[in-house]
C-alpha cells in the first residue's frame, strides 16, 4: 500500500508536470473544454500500473482531447524507458498534444481496428475508443495475439461493459475492476477494467 500510495502522490503532486499540462492546454485551441487545476481522475491507476509494470509499448485507443496520454507519457518519462502510440478517427483528436516535443509519442489517425493489425508487439493496451460492446470485442480480439507475455489490457468502459472481463477470462486472465467515485460531482463516475495474467501478479 505504502509504495503504490507514494506513486499516486509522485503524479497527484508533481507541480512541473502540472505547469506543463497547463501551458499546453491553454496553447490548445480546445482549451475552454476543461477546468485547471486538472484533475486526473481515474487515470491516475493507468500512471500507477505503468509505473509498476513499465512497458516498452503502452497502445491507446482513442485520443481524444490527449490527456490520458499525457499521464502516460509522464509514467514512461518516470520510468525513462518505453513509447507510446495513441490512436483515434478524429483527425481534430490530440489537440492537448500538437505542442508537446517528445520522442516518446506515435499519433495515428484512423479507424483502430485497422491500425492495430500494423502493430506486432504491445505490452500495455488500453481501450478508450468507440465504447460500443461489439467495437471493444473487436479490439480485444484483434490484439490477442499481438500482446507480450507479461502484457496489461484495460478498458476505460467496464463500468458499464462486460467485454473486458468475458475476454479476460477466455484468455484465463484475472480480471479486476476499480470503481471512479468523484466527490462532490455531478458526473458518478466511470469504471476501470484490468486483465492481467496470474503469473504477472507483482509482488512488493
Amino acid at each position: 500500500f505504502e509504495k503504490i500510495n507514494k506513486i499516486i502522490k509522485e503524479v497527484e503532486n508533481n507541480s512541473y508536470f502540472r505547469k506543463e499540462i497547463a501551458i499546453l492546454i491553454n496553447k490548445s485551441r480546445r482549451n475552454y473544454e476543461v477546468d485547471l487545476p486538472l484533475n486526473f481522475g481515474r487515470r491516475i491507476v493507468w500512471y500507477v500500473l505503468i509505473r509498476v509494470y513499465k512497458p516498452n509499448l503502452v497502445v491507446e485507443t482513442g485520443t481524444e482531447k490527449g490527456i490520458g496520454s499525457l499521464i502516460i507519457l509522464e509514467a514512461l518519462k518516470k520510468n525513462k524507458k518505453g513509447k507510446l502510440i495513441t490512436i483515434d478517427i478524429d483527425p481534430y483528436s490530440g489537440s492537448f498534444l500538437e505542442h508537446l516535443k517528445t520522442v516518446n509519442l506515435v499519433r495515428k489517425n484512423g479507424d483502430s481496428l485497422k491500425i492495430l493489425k500494423e502493430i506486432k508487439k504491445i505490452d500495455f493496451f488500453i481501450h478508450d475508443s468507440n465504447h460500443s460492446i461489439i467495437h471493444e470485442k473487436k479490439e480485444f480480439e484483434l490484439i490477442s495475439n499481438r500482446l507480450t507475455k507479461g502484457a496489461i489490457v484495460l478498458s476505460d468502459n467496464s463500468h458499464c461493459s462486460n467485454a473486458l472481463f468475458n475476454w479476460s477470462k477466455k484468455n484465463e486472465m484475472d480480471f479486476i475492476f476499480i470503481k471512479e467515485e468523484p466527490e462532490n460531482h455531478f458526473y458518478n463516475g466511470g469504471g476501470i477494467g484490468i486483465a492481467i495474467k496470474k503469473s504477472n501478479r507483482r509482488e512488493f
